[in-house]
Parts: C-alpha cells; sequence; structure tokens
C-alpha cells in the first residue's frame, strides 16, 4: 500500500499545480521519481527534496508520516519496552497523556494537528500523537484486556456488521 500510495501520487503530481503549491510546476521529473523511490522505503525526505513546498516528509504519500512515528514506536517495543513491568507502562501511559494534553493546549495552532514534517516543532507532534496510544495499547495488552471481553464484542460487532441481511432491494 505505502508503494502503491507513492505511485498514485507521482502520477497524479503535476495535476496539484496551482498557487497553493508553486514549487510544483518548477519540479524536475527526475526529482519526482527520486522523491516516488525513496517514498517506497519509507525513509523520509528532508527539504532538499521538497517538491511541493510544504516541507513534508512524504510529500507524494500524505498519509505515510503516520506510519513514520508507528514504525518508530515499533523499535521502541523491540529495543525494550516489552519487558516493562505494569506500573511502569502505567507511568509511561500518564507521562505520555500529560505530553499530548500539552502538546493540544500549548499548540499554536490550538490542537493536535501536525507531525508530517521533520521541523523539531512538527516531530514534537507527532510523537505526543503516537505515544499515548502506544502506550495505552501496550498497558492494556500487558493487563490481558484486550484479550477478554472487549475482544469479544468487537468480534460480535464485526460480524453483525458483514451478516447478510433480507432488504427489499433482493
Amino acid at each position: 500500500m505505502v508503494i502503491m500510495g507513492s505511485i498514485v501520487g507521482a502520477l497524479l503530481f503535476y495535476f496539484q499545480a496551482g498557487p497553493e503549491f508553486p514549487a510544483i510546476a518548477s519540479t524536475p521529473a527526475w526529482k519526482l521519481l527520486l522523491v516516488m523511490l525513496i517514498g517506497f522505503t519509507l525513509v523520509p525526505v528532508g527539504s532538499i527534496l521538497d517538491i511541493r513546498g510544504w516541507e513534508e516528509m512524504y510529500p507524494l504519500n500524505g498519509p505515510a508520516w503516520s506510519l513514520f512515528f508507528e514504525y518508530i514506536a515499533n523499535i521502541l517495543y523491540a529495543v525494550g519496552i516489552r519487558k516493562l513491568s505494569n506500573r511502569m507502562l502505567g507511568i509511561l501511559v500518564l507521562l505520555a497523556a500529560c505530553f499530548l494534553v500539552n502538546v493540544a493546549v500549548t499548540s499554536p495552532r490550538s490542537g493536535l494537528i501536525g507531525g508530517w514534517s521533520l521541523d523539531p516543532k512538527e516531530l514534537h507532534i507527532g510523537f505526543a500523537r503516537v505515544l499515548f496510544p502506544f502506550f495505552c495499547g501496550h498497558s492494556a495488552d500487558a493487563r490481558g484486556q484486550i484479550h477478554s471481553h472487549q475482544t469479544r464484542l468487537c468480534n460480535l460487532q464485526f460480524r453483525a456488521c458483514l451478516r447478510p441481511r433480507a432488504t427489499p432491494f433482493r
């Protein structure tokens, strides 16, 4: 999906040209292809390869910025967070919640909008957005709460949505 997102973004790139994106008209095809190939690997591009003028990490595949932060969270998990005690995870959930609220309240944009650039302010927002749900999910999993009745309830709701229904159009 990441590769398809970059390909579709490259195919439709020049159709976005306009006053909102003045850099698009002057972007050579070789630079577009280079950004597309780098996007396949999910390595973020810096301002040197800014082809739209917004200094995005992934100018051809907008949603890929969230995967960047999720990969970092998964690396943290692999490095050692999975071995932490429930008490330590609870402390990390509390700290991440404080971090998230701080960013939401003190952000100049009045919210949690951001995280898609390698700018330090954007990285700050991106980490705030990923760390709280990551630590909450890991803490719930470590306590055995994910595999209990919530999972069964979700499965029942999912099956109910997929169940064929008698409609007047059949």
